[in-house]
C-alpha cells in the first residue's frame, strides 16, 4: 500500500508542477503579446514608451493580464494620431489587433475567467485540500489535473499562436523599414508601391482638401509651385519628362486619381482627389 501512494504521489507531484508551467507559460505568452501589442510616438521617444510598457506589463497580475488580453487585442479601432507638434520627427503608430465576434469574445471571457480562477487555486490554495498520506486524495487530484489541463491546453496553443503571428508581422515591418521602399517611406514619404507623382499629387491634394474629400486643382497647382525644384526634377526624372506638364494632364493619366467639375457663380472648377477604394461607400 505504501509503495502504491507513494507511486500516485510522485504522479500527482509531477502533475501539479506540469500544470503549473502551463499557466507559467500562459502568463509569459500574455505579458509578451501584450507588451508588443502596441507603439506609439515621436522615433526619440519609442525607446522609453516601449520600456514603460514592458514594465507596467511585467508588474500585473494573471487577473490584470487576463482584463488587459480583451481590452487590448480584440480592440480594432484606429489609433487617433496627436497634432504633429514637430514635423521634422517621424511618428510611429503600431497596433496589433484580432477580430473576433462578440459572441466569441464573451464566450472566452468566460473561459479566461475559469482559468484565471483555477490558476490562482492551484497556486495558492492548493495545500490545504490535498492529504498526501490519502490515496484517495492523491488519485482525486491528480484525475482533476489532468482535466484541468486538458480543459486550458488550448489556450496555450492559442496565445502561442497569436505571439508567433505578432513576432511574424514585426519581423516584416522590420524587413520592409530596412528594405529601398522602406528608405524611401522613411526619407521621402513615398509608400509602397507609389511613385514620386503620386507621392506629389497625394501631398498637393492635402494642402486644399475640403471636408467632402475634393481638392482645389487652382490651389493644389500653386502648392507643386512652390515646391523645391530638386523635388520637381526627382518626379521628373522617375517619369522620363524633360518637364512637369500640366497638372490637369497628369491627374487625367493618374490610375489613382479622379477629377470633376463643380459650378461657380462665374462658370466651374475643377477638383480631384484619391478615387475611394471599392469597398468605400461614395
Amino acid at each position: 500500500m505504501d509503495e502504491q501512494v507513494e507511486t500516485a504521489r510522485n504522479e500527482c507531484m509531477r502533475r501539479i508542477g506540469r500544470n503549473m508551467l502551463m499557466f507559467q507559460r500562459m502568463e509569459q505568452l500574455l505579458k509578451s503579446l501584450l507588451a508588443n501589442s502596441s507603439l506609439e510616438g515621436y522615433e526619440k521617444e519609442l525607446e522609453s514608451i516601449k520600456a514603460k510598457r514592458a514594465s507596467d506589463i511585467s508588474s500585473m497580475t494573471m487577473g490584470q493580464l487576463s482584463n488587459e488580453y480583451f481590452n487590448t487585442i480584440f480592440d480594432t479601432s484606429e489609433n487617433e494620431l496627436p497634432p504633429h507638434e514637430d514635423p521634422s520627427q517621424h511618428y510611429l503608430s503600431f497596433k496589433y489587433s484580432v477580430q473576433r465576434s462578440e459572441e466569441r469574445i464573451n464566450a472566452e471571457k468566460q473561459y479566461f475567467s475559469e482559468l484565471v480562477k483555477e490558476r490562482n487555486e492551484l497556486v495558492h490554495h492548493l495545500l490545504p485540500k490535498y492529504d498526501p498520506t490519502s490515496l484517495q486524495s492523491i488519485e482525486e487530484l491528480s484525475e482533476s489535473l489532468e482535466k484541468q489541463r486538458e480543459r486550458f491546453l488550448p489556450a496555450l496553443k492559442n496565445l502561442t499562436t497569436l505571439c508567433e503571428t505578432q513576432q511574424n508581422i514585426r519581423q516584416q515591418i522590420a524587413d520592409f523599414f530596412q528594405s529601398e521602399a522602406g528608405g524611401r517611406f522613411l526619407v521621402e514619404g513615398i509608400y509602397p508601391g507609389e511613385t514620386r507623382l503620386d507621392k506629389l499629387l497625394r501631398d498637393a491634394a492635402s494642402f486644399s482638401t475640403r471636408d467632402d474629400g475634393w481638392s482645389s486643382l487652382n490651389l493644389a497647382g500653386q502648392f507643386i509651385k512652390n515646391q523645391p525644384e530638386d523635388i520637381i526634377e526627382k518626379v521628373c526624372e522617375e517619369l522620363a519628362f524633360s518637364t512637369l506638364p500640366a497638372l490637369k494632364t497628369l491627374i487625367e493619366k493618374s490610375p489613382i486619381f479622379e477629377l470633376k467639375t463643380q459650378p461657380t457663380k462665374n462658370g466651374f472648377i475643377w477638383l480631384y482627389r484619391l478615387k475611394p477604394h471599392p469597398d468605400e461607400h461614395q
